[in-house]
């Protein structure tokens, strides 16, 4: 968790992070589950809960967030014991916490298949007023630990995401060529020393490639795009740019043509 800490307190307010996992944590009291959430002066580097739990996890008030284990009998290996402990969480940073941006729908955690009624119990004991029999049986002999999901407000698109108003000095070069088959070289000039992140989107909002660049210096730079891999048609390429003086990003739509 320190390793992890270092990393996200480095990193400039606003910043959009999520940690998700089996963390094996029985409390709110362990060390582990403190310095993930714990608040340092001048960082927005901690995770925020969006459950609020206090003591220990596995009480039967907390029934509707138990992930683990959905079974009592074994067969052929795995952890019994019932649904009695909420090892598997999703954490995010004060950025996704906040309005704006990428917003966490409120109250949308949800440990799928647990109806809160099987406490200590097998989750496939009818009725389980979450999900139909053949589902829970389903999560009774897959694993384990039952998945745990969020929802999110993408309130910015490929086309459209502006973080803050960006600086003349930044500037996104076209692309060349473009329409292209089956690469193309993805310019820029950048007003000083930063990392810069690079997104490719199909229409339908999704990433369909990412280059993570890491600390780029000032001036020009390019990325060469092969995309002989994918089908024809209209993609959006976001470059994000991310300094002390803020974080930046500008798109391009390219067009692949086969």
């Amino acid at each position: 968790m320190d390793s992890l800490r270092k990393v996200t307190n480095s990193w400039p307010a606003g910043r959009n992070f999520v940690v998700l996992g089996d963390f094996n944590i029985y409390g709110s009291t362990e060390v582990a589950y403190q310095k993930l959430r714990a608040n340092a002066a001048g960082t927005e580097g901690h995770f925020i809960d969006p459950i609020i739990m206090s003591g220990s996890f596995g009480q039967s008030q907390y029934a509707i967030h138990h992930t683990q284990s959905p079974r009592t009998r074994s067969f052929g290996g795995g952890a019994t014991g019932g649904m009695d402990d909420r090892f598997d969480m999703i954490l995010f940073s004060q950025a996704v916490s906040d309005t704006g941006g990428i917003e966490y729908v409120r109250n949308s955690n949800t440990a799928y298949g647990n109806d809160g009624q099987h406490y200590n119990d097998s989750i496939n004991r009818p009725s389980n007023t979450a999900v139909g029999q053949v589902i829970a049986d389903a999560l009774h002999y897959a694993s384990d630990h039952i998945p745990v999901y969020q929802k999110y407000i993408f309130k910015q698109t490929p086309t459209g995401i502006k973080d803050i108003e960006l600086p003349t000095s930044f500037v996104v070069e076209n692309a060349y060529p473009n329409p292209f088959n089956p690469a193309t070289t993805i310019g820029w000039n950048l007003p000083s020393t930063g990392v810069v992140n690079l997104y490719i989107y199909n229409t339908l909002g999704q990433i369909v490639s990412s280059e993570l660049m890491g600390v780029t210096p000032a001036g020009k730079g390019s990325y060469i795009w092969e995309a002989s891999g994918f089908s024809s048609g209209v993609y959006f390429a976001r470059i994000e740019f991310i300094s002390e003086n803020g974080s930046f990003s500008q798109v391009l739509k390219l067009n692949l043509m086969k």
